[in-house]
């Protein structure tokens, strides 16, 4: 039996500790996803993704201990697209996590569904402060 996502909130944030400026890490995501970007917005075909500078963004804290991903420079807020099937939508997900991770940059994600995505091996390595 699959995952009950007629009770699961699908808001996804993701944290992403990246050294490129802004408007490039904006465009990077938006070809990650697939899609294309408008100022901090992001929409592919499955992801509607806001782009924030992170308020707490510490680059002191964002590269040391367990909680890091809370001190990461941005953070992604992810919704589906209006009529993108649940599985579909967690799968991107999964597969822009993927390419986060595969550019070297740290990403965390947190949802009702973390679960369902791919594990971040390299935040399994990290150690406490």
């Amino acid at each position: 039996m699959g995952p009950d996502f007629d009770s699961m909130d699908l808001f996804c944030r993701i944290n992403v500790q990246a050294e490129m400026p802004f408007r490039e890490f904006v465009a990077f995501v938006a070809r990650c996803a697939g899609g294309s970007s408008c100022m901090n917005a992001v929409r592919g075909q499955t992801l509607d993704i806001s782009v924030f500078e992170n308020d707490d963004f510490d680059p002191r804290k964002a590269h040391t201990g367990k909680d890091r991903w809370l001190y990461f420079r941005y953070t992604l807020e992810v919704d589906p697209v209006k009529g993108v099937a649940p599985e579909d939508y967690v799968a991107s997900i999964g597969a822009l996590l993927r390419s986060l991770w595969s550019s070297c940059m740290d990403a965390v994600a947190s949802s009702d569904f973390e679960d369902l995505l791919p594990k971040n091996e390299r935040r399994s390595k990290w150690a406490p402060a």
